[in-house]
């Protein structure tokens, strides 16, 4: 056993009292021990800060980061990035919980190939039925080099584009961090597509990458969620997320020389995200109100205008809303 090894895992909370007694018995079970858990909650209220103080002395190592105000997730692990200790690092959301034995299995996996990164297994679960079972298009026993950026941007598994299921070297964290740190304002407070940017940014670094199948991070899909809209305030923020991320993403390719090769990649992801608020806004009638529709348009607007538009043509993604043109 490593137990030398110290894993801080990252666990950004708001409003999610409902979940995090689940998420936290997962954690305290774990087979491996020597773990620090950094919460932060994001100026929640519904209690979740209240029962994690009032938890928080059944860990070994813990601290809980209080934001005074919500500034959402991808800065919210930003502060938890720049706090936290140990030898690897990973993310947990509050309203998720792992298998037993999955951090002592990434930890064994990654030590034993001397990898930057190590990708779990993930199950999806929604409300009482599995959704479905990641399973990686893992081609080889590890990516090197480039083909580490390549396989994160380029896999066809949407799971690989998401935070919650990679053990990092903290080593190769906080190399990224000081690049997003630039990013580290609140004009950047962002919920949707968060996971794009700060993988984006993480995997730039990652020399060596590798995959454990296996115990599973349990991904549990709720509609009260923060991705999920639930109301007309939320949609636009999600859509102001969505073009703030875009704006990030490519910023940071731009910086690194990385645009030509990775832009069409990153575009399907956001293509993706698009789609969805699309689909939530119909689902949930918003689209009859003219703020909405409007709100939808500029967003187009401000799509056609980019360099962008030649790639969100490819997919038709605005055909949908060529009705609401005036």
């Amino acid at each position: 056993m490593r137990e030398n090894y110290k894993i801080s895992i990252i666990i950004p909370v708001y409003n999610a009292i409902k979940y995090l007694p689940k998420c936290i018995e997962s954690i305290l079970s774990q087979t491996y021990g020597n773990l620090e858990v950094i919460f932060v909650d994001d100026a929640s209220t519904d209690g979740s800060r209240e029962y994690i103080e009032k938890i928080i002395d059944r860990f070994k190592q813990a601290r809980l980061i209080k934001n005074e105000t919500n500034i959402k997730p991808f800065l919210s692990r930003i502060k938890g990035f720049e706090q936290c200790t140990g030898d690897f690092v990973i993310c947990l959301d509050g309203d998720d919980y792992v298998d037993s034995d999955y951090y002592e299995k990434l930890l064994n996996k990654i030590v034993e190939t001397d990898a930057d990164m190590c990708i779990g297994d993930t199950t999806m679960e929604g409300y009482q039925n599995i959704i479905d079972s990641s399973t990686f298009d893992f081609r080889t026993e590890y990516y090197e080099g480039g083909e580490c950026l390549d396989y994160l941007l380029f896999s066809n598994e949407n799971r690989n584009f998401s935070v919650w299921n990679k053990l990092v070297k903290r080593s190769v964290l906080n190399t990224a961090l000081e690049d997003m740190k630039q990013y580290n304002n609140i004009e950047n407070k962002i919920s949707f597509s968060d996971d794009v940017i700060t993988l984006l940014i993480v995997g730039y670094y990652v020399k060596k990458l590798v995959a454990m199948l296996g115990p599973c991070y349990h991904y549990v899909y709720h509609y009260e969620q923060s991705t999920n809209i639930t109301d007309k305030d939320q949609l636009a923020f999600q859509l102001y997320s969505l073009k703030r991320g875009r704006n990030i993403a490519l910023d940071f390719l731009e910086k690194k020389n990385l645009l030509a090769k990775y832009e069409d990649s990153i575009i399907r992801r956001f293509n993706k995200s698009f789609l969805k608020l699309k689909n939530d806004a119909y689902v949930n009638g918003y689209m009859k109100d003219p703020n909405i529709k409007k709100s939808f348009e500029s967003t187009i607007v401000d799509l056609r205008n980019s360099n962008l538009y030649g790639n969100m043509k490819k997919v038709n993604i605005f055909k949908p809303f060529e009705k609401y043109k005036h």
